[in-house]
């Protein structure tokens, strides 16, 4: 097992020395130690978030399901945001003699001639003429509200209020190359994505390895003391969404048969 097999992010100062183990019977082993290098979290980050420290982790904690919960996709709120900043970081994609266009992102209904189909709504851009091609164009289903999408495109919402809203349970490995939150957060009256944080931990890892791993195929891997900073997510998918979605491939096989 790898110091890179365990979902923290480890590093310097690190070490390495070769020593005896008593709880492998006293056999040579090769000490390696790493210092936990803590995680990322998002600067709208809830207090809660900010205030954590575990010696253990608990997938079903309260903790968890409310990250969970935060960045669902049923959230109307968030995915108005989401939609939103999605609009203003993509660019319109027409060019006119050389020159791309910049035009602003404008919400657009687009109704059929058929009465019973209901209308249809769409980013688009300001730029646009008729029988141009690859202008801004950015679809909107479900859970999304209009009218709050509306505002926002428009620069009239006013948010709910004057204070940062710090309610993000965003959750990143030090490693991780991300400068921003890829979650949209409020403040004041405008939707932004956070900068990332450093939550820094001076836990010390040490892993004891067998010389003679043959005769003795065992690694213990030892963490001292308390993380600073919230679990940190983990670096393979979990075994029980894994068997879920197994189970889901093998439902739609299933059912393209029949």
């Amino acid at each position: 097992m790898a110091f890179e097999d365990v979902q923290y992010s480890m590093g310097l100062p690190c070490g390495q020395n070769k020593t005896t183990c008593t709880y492998l019977g006293d056999i040579a082993v090769i000490k390696k130690d790493r210092t936990c290098h803590g995680v990322k979290i998002c600067e709208f980050a809830d207090p809660e978030l900010r205030e954590m420290e575990h010696k253990s982790v608990d997938p079903n904690s309260d903790l968890r399901l409310r990250m969970s919960k935060e960045l669902s996709t049923d959230n109307v709120n968030y995915n108005t945001f989401a939609k939103y900043l999605a609009a203003y970081k993509t660019e319109c994609r027409y060019m006119r003699d050389g020159v791309q266009c910049n035009g602003k992102p404008i919400l657009k209904c687009l109704r059929r001639h058929d009465e019973t189909v209901p209308p249809s709504y769409f980013i688009g851009c300001t730029g646009w003429r008729m029988n141009e091609k690859f202008h801004r164009f950015i679809s909107i289903k479900e859970n999304v509200d209009l009218n709050l999408l509306q505002q926002l495109l428009n620069g009239l919402y006013e948010g709910e209020t004057d204070e940062p809203v710090n309610n993000c349970y965003s959750v990143f490995s030090n490693s991780t190359k991300r400068i921003y939150c890829p979650h949209p957060h409020r403040s004041e009256n405008t939707i932004t994505q956070g900068k990332l944080m450093k939550k820094l931990c001076e836990v010390r890892f040490s892993k004891l390895i067998p010389v003679d791993i043959k005769s003795c195929p065992f690694v213990i891997l030892i963490s001292k003391g308390i993380h600073t900073h919230p679990p940190p997510p983990p670096n393979q998918v979990p075994v029980t969404i894994r068997t879920r979605l197994q189970e889901l491939i093998h439902q739609a096989n299933n059912d393209n048969t029949d």
